[in-house]
């Protein structure tokens, strides 16, 4: 009986979401921003209706994605996506979710949020040291003085006796 009624449920979300989609493709400023708006909050629906109520992950992480594709900047797809991945042990695509999500960052405050968890999977969890040394560059570009990003690089080139790279990490922090 459930399971009909979230499949109910799900049709008719999919419906909707169609409708706004061709208005959507159609308009232009800020109306377009507002059906932006609702077609992220009616795929947040149909993605926990398949999460929840139908217990299809597939199809919840595929919305998530399309939210994604949408906004780069949706948290909520981004937390739903990392709980997905690292609940399956899938670290690999969620950091690919990450560094395609960046491109669509303009505010550098979540860019540099992206780029830390991207050092953090690179290191902690994919073994790439290499990667997240270049994600802690890329923060510490955008901000001199990231305390954590500054720690890691120390960190990063005493390890490898890269003592250009240390320099360069002092100078930086000496800047700030």
């Amino acid at each position: 009986q459930a399971t009909g009624d979230f499949e109910k449920l799900q049709q008719l979300f999919k419906r909707q979401i169609d409708r706004i989609a061709l208005e959507f493709a159609q308009a232009s400023g800020q109306h377009k921003a507002d059906l932006l708006r609702q077609l992220i909050a009616l795929r947040h629906a149909l993605a926990q209706c398949y999460a929840q109520g139908l217990n299809d992950t597939g199809r919840a992480v595929r919305t998530w994605e399309q939210i994604l594709k949408d906004d780069p900047t949706d948290l909520v797809s981004l937390e739903k996506l990392q709980e997905f991945y690292e609940a399956h042990d899938e670290y690999a695509k969620f950091a690919d979710i990450l560094e395609q999500s960046l491109t669509g960052l303009s505010e550098p405050s979540a860019k540099i949020l992206a780029l830390e968890r991207l050092a953090d999977i690179y290191d902690a969890r994919l073994d790439q040291p290499k990667r997240a040394e270049q994600a802690w560059w890329q923060i510490l570009d955008m901000d001199a003085s990231h305390v954590n990003a500054l720690e890691a690089l120390k960190e990063k080139c005493l390890g490898n006796a890269d003592w250009l790279g240390m320099v360069n990490v002092l100078q930086r922090q000496e800047m700030v």
